[in-house]
């Protein structure tokens, strides 16, 4: 007999997670543990998110579950603030006139460069706008004619990108 071990984050302290762990399904004491933060993606891999269980909504920007058995094509549960939906839609018409935008290049005048390097790294948001944020190499700057020093991180559209990657 295999048991299932569930978690559910309580609070997270000081780079730590307050976490109660259940040694079972049936468990109603569960027992509070404190799992550093650097530790937590792998400690958690091999059990369950009690919350996720309950129905409650997991609050993507804190605990983002990336295990290999998730479903890829589900939408993400995410609520985007006034700011970072401007930016994304700011961003997103200066992608309708080219393949590419260079990611150090997209300079809002009214909001922070802060705010904008955080919301157009955030993979859950560009996923939201069907966008990829990828690593430009030799043969990606050719492709888009790129004369830049280094290799810079693009912002592509993901379906252009997933198509081009295939030939």
């Amino acid at each position: 007999m295999i048991l299932i071990q569930l978690y559910k984050v309580v609070d997270y302290i000081k780079g730590k997670y307050i976490v109660n762990l259940y040694k079972n399904i049936y468990d109603i004491n569960p027992t509070p543990i404190k799992v550093s933060k650097y530790k937590f993606k792998n400690w958690r891999l091999d059990k369950l998110d009690k919350s996720e269980l309950e129905g409650k909504k997991v609050q993507l920007h804190k605990l983002r579950n990336n295990r290999a058995d998730t479903i890829k094509n589900t939408p993400s549960i995410i609520n985007l603030s006034d700011e970072e939906n401007n930016i994304m839609c700011i961003v997103y018409r200066q992608l309708q006139g080219n393949n590419y935008i260079i990611e150090k290049d997209v300079e809002i005048k009214s909001y922070s460069k802060v705010l904008i390097q955080r919301t157009v790294r955030n993979e859950d948001i560009l996923d939201m706008y069907k966008l990829k944020r990828i690593r430009a190499n030799k043969r990606i700057k050719e492709k888009y004619n790129l004369d830049t020093k280094g290799y810079p991180f693009l912002i592509v559209q993901n379906e252009a990108y997933n198509r081009s990657n295939r030939k």
